[in-house]
């Protein structure tokens, strides 16, 4: 019961004692960022699981592959990293008795693992197969992390198609992907209004879209919250800025024609 309890469920028969320590070992290696160690360690469990998949070391050892990947300094071994993690992850995921929140944490990894390797396309599927899962109040972050890494992929993809001459069909298009960008902001703020970056995401769809005054609570919600935890937010700050800027020069113009109209 404690070695379940510990370790976390997974598939099949429950792991081999021996997988305990080098399992516990590897979050401890993990936890101070001695990531080497750590995949070092969670191997060691894998192995010694046998026939169980541990699908807890496999997440363990894939977010570890992960990390190193982003840190990184040559691309053979950030691709290598990559390539490590994303195999973990799909390995997790192939599993039929998967608990719905190891299935959640597995989508997220595997997201974000494709997004580091430049796969927008499958990061934005594998984000989106966690809109469905139900989760429990203490994996609803999960969902919440979905919500913002696809409003920011929606994002980018209305920001990258912007040009001079766009027709009105790209237009449209690339105001659809705002409008479903904001969405997904909106729907993170549901579960944490205090989330930075969903504060940030909607305040710049908003503006985006010319509505500097519904952006600005947003945007200085998201500069407020970055200055409280003592790390500035650059981008927060220059959007803020800009939406202000522009709001303000809108009322300018509102009363120059209302001068002009009653003398």
């Amino acid at each position: 019961i404690l070695l379940g309890t510990t370790l976390g469920p997974g598939c099949g028969t429950p792991p081999r004692p021996e997988s305990h320590t080098p399992f516990e070992l590897g979050r401890k290696a993990a936890g101070v960022k001695d990531y080497s160690t750590a995949i070092s360690q969670l191997s060691i469990a894998v192995n010694n699981a046998r026939e169980y998949v541990f699908t807890t070391a496999y997440l363990e050892r894939g977010d570890c592959y992960l990390k190193m990947a982003t840190s990184a300094e040559d691309i053979v071994t950030r691709e290598q990293n990559l390539k490590n993690a994303i195999e973990d992850f799909n390995l997790v995921l192939k599993e039929p008795e998967l608990l719905l929140e190891e299935k959640a944490r597995a989508l997220v990894l595997r997201g974000k693992t494709l997004l580091a390797g430049g796969n927008v396309k499958d990061a934005e599927e594998s984000f989106q197969g966690i809109i469905g899962i139900e989760l429990g109040p203490s994996d609803v972050h999960y969902r919440l992390e979905a919500h913002r890494e696809l409003g920011w992929i929606l994002l980018e993809k209305a920001r990258g198609t912007a040009r001079p001459e766009e027709t009105a069909e790209e237009e449209i298009l690339r105001q659809d992907n705002f409008r479903r960008a904001q969405d997904h902001f909106s729907r993170g703020l549901e579960i944490d209004a205090d989330e930075e970056d969903c504060n940030l995401g909607k305040g710049i769809c908003l503006h985006s879209r010319g509505q500097d005054r519904e952006a600005l609570s947003f945007l200085a919600k998201c500069v407020s919250l970055a200055e409280a935890r003592g790390k500035p937010n650059p981008r927060g700050h220059y959007y803020f800025a800009l939406a202000l800027e522009l709001l303000v020069q809108l009322v300018r113009q509102f009363h120059e024609f209302k001068d002009l109209f009653t003398g």
